[in-house]
This record gives structure tokens, C-alpha cells and sequence, in this order.
């Protein structure tokens, strides 16, 4: 038996990221191009493993959108398998969009539902259209939607209850589920125990995951069983290195050995994302970390596509050895990280976007910062002494930290504590500003501080 199949998964349609337009537009363009791919290869079926939408209420733009590429599916008889992921479940017994779908006809939604014995699949009712399994093309298709915390217990006795079962085992099984595995991109998700797919590895030739935004079928051997094939965009900018998501174009053919091959296909226009770290610690002034991000961001390779070209005939690649660059603009993270050696409000954000937007003409700027406070590390154990020596500690660190005022610290950091305290007394501003006029004067000039030559305000009383 020869058939063949798409696996896409976390398409996320509807996603309007950062609130722009584009980037909606991109989620759909994305989705679009899995229809295209499943018409081009004429594949018997298309896999949908969870997340088709970015949320469980749609706007009807992106149900129309829905609606229209699967009914291009249906005119060319290609049938879609679905399963529900955690963004688009519903709670209670509210119907989902995927539901709908499914009722109008333009997917088969499967769930192997708990009943009272258990984790038992169903076949396919076509007059209710419910099941957990349906038999498409020779091949024999089970599902089951996000279960969170449960998935492992799930799977584990779905495989026995299938393993158990009296009718006659399929040519070749498939299973589709939204968890992730343990070892494979685990952190923070609920996954699936290997234990927990023992039984299930028994009876299912091929387990068509999604959830986990990174692919994995590159770093899986031939005997391996269990593939995603990523989201096609990028939903989080956590996911701008992986460079091969798509989807999963799967070949089986039960007479040989191995009976499937999968091979991904990248998604080629997805927009770039860039990230540019700037460690603060070597930055002594806000000019300074301006001047040395403006040489990095000028010195950053523009972004490329998001497939490398195995055309011979692409020109570009022939004689550079690179990637085209991407046609779509990109979105830069820039992400500032270290410890600052000047307050924080002084980073420039507008002009750090400025520069950005000078070299690399991209659709959004964000800048991010993971600073850490220099007080953070004045003591190892501030409990252990008397508050009024940690305050002026940690005012003499926060001094220091500054080029600009480092030589006069432990001067500077008694004025500063002195001002905390007249203000905390309720002294009025006018006494305020001719004591510090006054302690200026008797401690000399604080040469680089900025606060030689002070003069007191005038009394407006």
C-alpha cells in the first residue's frame, strides 16, 4: 500500500502579533501556503495536529479564511483529520469553532473520548461526525485533543485499549496528539513520558504531534516514530532560530522497511525576526552603549529567507554561497542585558530604535531589557547589617556604577542619603537645595560629577 500524506500542526490562523496588520496577515499567508502544499502533492489526506487558531473566539475574517481553503481541499477531494489544541478548546459544552467546521463538513474533528471504562477510541460516525479514529486512504487515523496534565495517562491506555481491540489492525496507523515528549523541547509544556508511548508504539506506525513549536524530526533517527513539524510562522520570538518549520510531507509504502519517509518542508516566507544582544557591563554611558550598538546593528547580516535554496539556478546563492535575502521587512528584538553602570532611565529606547531603523528598515523594533540593578549585588547578605549602612551602601554602588560619578562616590552617596532624609522630614525644597549648596562647598569640588560650581536657588518667598 502507497499512500501519502501532510502533517502541519500550531498554524495559529487569526494571530494579529504586536497588534499589526501584517503580521495577521502573515499567520494566514502561512496557512495558505499548507493548502497550496497539499494540492501541489496531491496527497491523500492533510494532518492537522492541534492550534489551527490562535484563540477559541474567532472574528469572521479569519473563519472566512478558514472556510475558503478548506473548501478548496473539498473541490479537489483531498479529506482534512483535525484535532484541538489548547488554544481553541472550549470549557463546558460550548461548541467550539472546530466543531463547526467539522459539521459543515470541511474536517473530521476526531477525540478518543473518556468514557466510563476508560480511554476507549471510537470509529467514525459519519451521521454525528464524532469518533476517535477514521479510516481514510488504507490508513487507520486516531486523535485525540489536548489534555494537558492527562495526556500521558491518555495515551498510555489508549494504546492498550487499541492494542486489545478485536478488529483486524490497519496497513499502517497514525495518531495525532498536542503534547510535546520528554526530551524533545519539554520545558514548560506538559509532555508524555516515553513510558507513557510504550503501548501505543505497539500498535502506531506513525504519531503526528503538535504543541511544541519547534520541529523535530532532524534530530530523530530512522527508527524514531514521533515528528512536528513546528509552526510554520514564528509565534513567539523565543522561536526566531529554528530554521526549519513547516510542515511534514510523509511517503509510506507498507512493503518496504521502513514503511514511511518524512520529509520536511520548510515555509519560505516566513518573516524574519532578529535579535541583537548588548551587554551593558562594558557600556560606562548611555552615549556609549548608543555608539557600540550603532556599530553592531550596522555590522548585523540582513535576515534571510526563510528556506535555503537547493536550486542550482539561484544566482545569487551560486556565487555568494548565501541565502537570499528576505523580501519581508523583519521584526528586530533588541535585547539589553548585564548590569547597568547608569540608571536605567536614561537608556534612550526612541534613538535605539532609531538606529534600527536607519540600517535595517524593519517592521517593528522592539527593545528588551533583562538588566540587572548594580545594588542587586552590593551584599551577598543585606539582613546582616544595621539598615542605615546597607542604605548607604547600596546608594555608594549605585554611584560607582557610573563612570561619571565613580571617583567621588562615597561623597556623593552622603549627600544622597542626606537628601533622602531632609525630604522623608518634610524639609522645605528651598532649605533642601542650600544644605546641598552647603556640603558642595565644604567637601570641595566634585571634579566629572556635574556638581561643582552649584549655586543655591533663589528664594522666591
Amino acid at each position: 500500500m502507497q499512500i501519502k500524506f501532510l502533517h502541519a500542526a500550531d498554524i495559529h490562523l487569526g494571530y494579529q502579533q504586536y497588534g499589526l496588520e501584517q503580521r495577521y496577515d502573515d499567520f494566514s499567508e502561512a496557512f495558505r501556503w499548507i493548502i497550496d502544499t497539499a494540492l501541489e502533492e496531491r496527497v491523500d489526506f492533510l494532518l492537522l495536529a492541534g492550534d489551527l487558531f490562535e484563540k477559541r473566539t474567532l472574528d469572521p475574517r479569519t473563519l472566512l479564511i478558514a472556510v475558503t481553503e478548506f473548501e478548496r481541499l473539498r473541490e479537489a477531494r483531498i479529506p482534512v483529520v483535525a484535532i484541538e489544541g489548547n488554544h481553541e478548546r472550549t470549557y463546558g459544552d460550548n461548541l467550539s469553532w472546530m466543531e463547526y467546521l467539522n459539521q459543515s463538513g470541511l474536517l473530521h474533528l476526531l477525540d478518543c473520548a473518556r468514557r466510563d471504562d476508560g480511554w476507549q477510541p471510537q470509529p467514525w460516525n459519519q451521521a454525528e461526525r464524532t469518533g476517535g479514529y477514521v479510516d481514510l486512504a488504507g490508513a487507520r487515523i486516531y486523535g485525540l485533543r489536548y489534555q494537558g496534565a492527562q495526556t500521558g495517562t491518555a495515551l498510555s491506555e489508549i494504546g492498550s485499549a487499541i492494542a486489545a481491540a478485536p478488529q483486524p489492525a490497519a496497513e499502517f496507523s497514525i495518531f495525532l496528539a498536542h503534547t510535546s515528549v520528554e526530551g524533545y523541547y519539554d520545558q514548560g509544556h506538559p509532555f508524555a513520558r516515553q513510558q507513557d508511548l510504550a503501548s501505543l508504539r505497539q500498535c502506531v506506525d506513525y504519531l503526528a504531534l503538535g504543541h511544541v513549536h519547534a520541529p523535530y524530526p532532524d534530530s530523530l533517527g530512522q527508527e524514531e516514530w514521533f515528528f512536528n513539524p513546528g509552526c510554520p510562522e514564528t509565534w513567539s520570538s523565543e522561536e526566531w532560530q529554528y530554521q526549519s518549520k513547516g510542515a511534514l510531507f510523509v511517503e509510506v509504502d507498507t512493503e518496504v522497511a521502513p514503511n514511511f519517509k518524512a520529509t520536511p518542508r520548510n515555509y519560505p516566507h516566513r518573516r524574519p525576526f532578529m535579535r541583537i544582544r548588548q551587554e551593558l557591563d562594558a557600556c560606562p554611558t548611555p552615549g556609549a552603549l548608543l555608539q557600540l550598538l550603532e556599530e553592531k546593528i550596522r555590522r548585523e547580516p540582513l535576515p534571510k529567507a526563510g528556506v535555503e535554496s537547493t536550486d542550482s539556478k539561484d544566482a545569487s546563492r551560486a556565487v555568494t554561497g548565501r541565502l537570499p535575502q528576505s523580501p519581508k521587512s523583519p521584526v528586530v528584538e533588541i535585547v539589553l542585558t548585564g548590569v547597568a553602570r547608569f540608571s536605567r532611565t536614561e537608556i534612550d529606547t526612541a534613538a535605539i530604535e532609531q538606529l534600527a531603523k536607519q540600517y535595517i528598515d524593519p517592521l517593528l523594533v522592539r527593545v528588551r531589557s533583562t538588566l540587572q540593578e548594580a545594588a542587586a549585588s552590593v551584599v551577598e547578605d543585606g539582613s546582616a547589617l544595621p539598615r542605615e549602612v546597607l542604605e548607604r551602601t547600596v546608594f555608594e554602588n549605585l554611584i560607582r556604577a557610573d563612570d561619571r560619578f565613580a571617583a567621588s562616590a562615597s561623597d556623593v552617596a552622603q549627600i544622597a542619603v542626606l537628601l533622602k532624609q531632609m525630604v522623608l522630614d518634610g524639609v522645605a525644597a528651598n532649605e533642601i537645595a542650600n544644605e546641598v549648596h552647603s556640603r558642595l562647598r565644604a567637601q570641595g569640588d566634585l571634579s566629572g560629577t556635574g556638581l561643582k560650581n552649584a549655586e543655591p536657588p533663589r528664594n522666591s518667598d
